[in-house]
This record gives C-alpha cells, structure tokens and sequence, in this order.
C-alpha cells in the first residue's frame, strides 16, 4: 500500500512538470519566457516568475498559499484554488474584493493565475503594461516609466485620469481562445445599451452618449471583428462591428471595475463560460 502511494505521489510530481510550458514574453523589447499551465483552452501562467518579469517586488506565504504584487501605489493579493483577489492602497490602506471567472491553480509552491483574467486588474494597479497576445500566445510589459495617477475608489471603482471630452473615447479589440474581446473605453458610467446582432453585424446602441469622432480610425481590429463603422441616429449614437464567419452569440456588460463596456463575442467552438466576466453585476465584496 505504502508502495502505491509512493508512485502515484512520484508520478502526479512528473505530471506537474509535464504540463508546465513555456510562453514567450518581451520585457521593454528584451525577450524572456514565462511558465504556465493549460486549463480549459486557457494560459495560467506563474505569479511567481510574472512578478519578476515586471520587476515587482513579491511576497508568497507557503502556509496559506497566498501571493501578493506589490507594486509602488497598490498591492495585489491572491490565493490559490481561489476566485477573490484582494488590491489594497499603499496611501490608506483600504482595501477592495473582486472576483475571477475562474479560480487560480497549485503547482510547486507557486500560484498559476488565469492570465487573461488577471489582466485588467494588473493593468491597472502595476502602473505600467501588460498585454496578451493570443495569435502568438506571447506576453509583453512595458515597466512603469512615470507616476502616472490611479485610484481606486470607496464604490471599488476606478478613478481613470482621461483628458477627454467624449463619454466614449477609444475601443480595443483583442481576439481570446474561445472569441473575442471588445473593450469600450468610457469617460462616464453608462447604463443604457445594448448590442444584438443582425446579418452579421453587431449593433450598440447607445443613447445620449458623445463618442469621439476618430475612434474607429484609432481602432485596431481583431479576431472575429473585421472593421468598425460609427453612426448617428434619432435619439442616440451607434458603434457597428462587422463580423467575419465564425462567431456565435455575443453579450455587453459593463465592468464594475472601470465603468468601461465589456462585449464577449463567442466563437461557434465556445463553451457555456464566458470569455471574460469579472462579475457582471454585484460581484464587489465588502469586507
């Protein structure tokens, strides 16, 4: 018996390190890599090595399996085989609760995070950038170069420092492994829209709402979105995504994080998870 319990504990070990690859990654345009894990078509990449690569310090308590970033304004904490992660401030000590799709991962004294969830919340307490690139299944940070402002506030929302005169000022688009991503970038929070789809085109529609004018010139698309096209119409605006064959179904959300507009267009391959959903409505715990 002790014999059996000794070779699954040595074969689960070289199981562990199988499944460990290797990603690509460039650090101010020096390249790096990075370990991590599959799951369900998706990168958990390590906390451990990503701290380093960003050059934050770290910190990991073997005992209660939690690993905290710390960065210059904010500290990120996480715990493995869990969903909540915890930022706090370094000017007052408050600190916020918000909750992944997907729990984080064991391996090795090490925390593997679902990257593509992880990303907006790093992204926004790190001070620099960090940005996934799914075609190529690589990773690039640009380390912080100044003392650009970023708070968080006591609605556990963010304060973003936008000099902009439109509530809807610029769209990112990034393909994912199960769809793509469409990021509004909003000034304001904005709570009537909505986007269904017709012959190809997904439609959102937005009332009393300014847009800037050059934002689908700014606009890099991606995946399953093949161009954007801008509208005014009676008693409101509209951003129009022309789709390449392929898609599904798609749904818009707003990010309680950011106040930005989440739409998750799902490929016909997707499962019923979503691409990415930081807790659609009241997913901000208080303590």
């Amino acid at each position: 018996m002790k014999k059996t319990i000794f070779f699954l504990f040595i074969f689960n070990l070289t199981l562990s390190a199988q499944n460990i690859l290797q990603m690509n990654v460039t650090v101010d345009g020096k390249m790096n890599t990075l370990s991590y894990v599959e799951k369900r078509s998706m990168p958990f990449v390590s906390a451990k090595e990503l701290a380093n690569l960003m050059g934050s310090n770290s910190f990991y308590n073997g005992e209660t399996s939690k690993f905290e970033f710390k960065f210059s304004k904010y500290k990120l904490k996480i715990t493995s085989r869990n969903q909540f992660i915890v930022v706090t401030s370094n000017s007052d000590n408050k600190s916020n609760i918000y909750q992944l799709p997907l729990s984080t991962l064991a391996r090795n004294d090490d925390i593997f995070i679902p990257l593509q969830y992880i990303l907006e919340y790093i992204n926004i307490t790190y001070g620099g950038r960090v940005d996934y690139f799914y075609t190529s299944n690589s990773l690039s940070i640009t380390k912080p170069k100044d003392d650009s402002e970023v708070i968080i506030s006591d609605n556990n929302q963010i304060v973003k420092p936008i000099d902009t005169s439109f509530d809807i000022y610029a769209i990112e688009i990034s393909e994912k492994s199960n769809g793509t991503l469409i990021q509004i970038k909003t000034s304001k929070s904005i709570t009537k829209f909505s986007c269904p789809i017709n012959n190809g085109i997904l439609y959102l529609f937005l009332t009393d709402v300014t847009i800037a004018p050059d934002i689908t010139q700014n606009t890099q698309v991606a995946g399953l979105v093949k161009s954007v096209r801008q509208k005014n119409i009676a008693g409101g605006s509209q951003l129009e995504f022309v789709l390449r064959e392929g898609y599904s179904t798609a749904e818009a959300y707003r990010s309680d994080l950011t106040n930005d507009l989440i739409i998750a267009v799902h490929s016909k391959t997707t499962d019923v998870e979503n691409i990415y959903q930081p807790e659609k409505k009241n997913g901000n715990l208080t303590r």
